[in-house]
């Protein structure tokens, strides 16, 4: 699993990763997709003024009512069985691993809350 781990990483690092799509992903789901995981975040689908709005207004989510969705008057496709608040029954169990151990986070360079 943690090698799994790594691979993803690198290749979120990696401008020249080319993502395969399973062949019943249609054309705006692949569109999507790739926009969303544009390498430069100027120009990722999500992180542009109108962000959110840029993302409800692609063609995969033409037919797809937010208002509803906000609403809450949208049937999901399944529910799973719950017992209670606390039950994660539903959910795979794995061992915690820290994939981030021995790279220390520089916070002094991150400036993303420097507006606030």
């Amino acid at each position: 699993m943690l090698q799994d781990t790594v691979r993803l990483y690198r290749n979120i690092q990696n401008e020249d990763f080319v993502i395969s799509f399973p062949a019943q992903a249609g054309n705006e789901a692949r569109q999507l997709i790739r926009q969303l995981l544009t390498h430069n975040q100027l120009h990722r689908l999500g992180c542009r003024v109108g962000a959110a709005t840029d993302i409800k207004r692609h063609d995969w989510f033409s037919e797809y009512g937010f208002d509803e969705l906000v609403a809450k008057q949208v049937t999901p496709p399944y529910v799973p069985p719950v017992k209670d608040g606390f039950d994660v029954s539903n959910f795979d169990d794995y061992d915690s691993v820290d994939v981030f151990a021995g790279a220390p986070y520089n916070y002094a360079a991150n400036e993303w809350d420097k507006d606030i």
